[in-house]
């Protein structure tokens, strides 16, 4: 499965006229994903350029991947040092984020896209996360991404 996302300011309202604007670098996106017991789910993110008639717009670069249980329990991260390119794309890309993830038991599994430093938000609860902004080296506050998400047997 592919899915087209985007790190960026969205606001998000919480009840009638309670409204909370979460910036890029607080921003996440989960994906909801079935698996059985033994089931190997791969996670390969993939940063598109920013679009230059866009402006301010900057690439998602450095983007964390989190996987949770049904409550939110984290069972998998990438860290900052998991930066590599997935296996068909080494030496063509650097840091789309990349992982693979076994399930232990059946259920239902959240796949969690930040910005670069936002890995300790809570999935549970919208406007908990807090990623990082370095402009001197282009890391801004989010950008437009591919994400591949494949299921294989174990």
């Amino acid at each position: 499965m592919t899915f087209d996302g985007e790190i960026a300011e969205h606001s998000i309202e919480l009840a009638p006229e309670e409204e909370i604007t979460i910036d890029g670098t607080e921003d996440v996106d989960l994906y909801k994903v079935d698996l059985l017991t033994g089931q190997k789910l791969t996670i390969d993110l993939d940063s598109l350029d920013p679009d230059p008639e866009q402006a301010g717009a900057t690439k998602l670069q450095y983007a964390q991947i989190r996987v949770f249980d049904a409550s939110g329990k984290e069972l998998a991260k990438t860290s900052f040092d998991d930066f590599q390119a997935a296996p068909d794309e080494l030496f063509k890309v650097f840091n789309d984020p990349y992982l693979q993830f076994t399930a232990e038991t059946d259920g239902v599994y959240y796949v969690g896209i930040s910005q670069i430093g936002n890995d300790y938000y809570d999935p549970t609860k919208a406007g908990s996360g807090s990623g990082w902004i370095f402009p001197d080296f282009d890391i801004g506050t989010g950008g437009k991404y591919t994400l591949n998400l494949s299921v294989t047997s174990a």
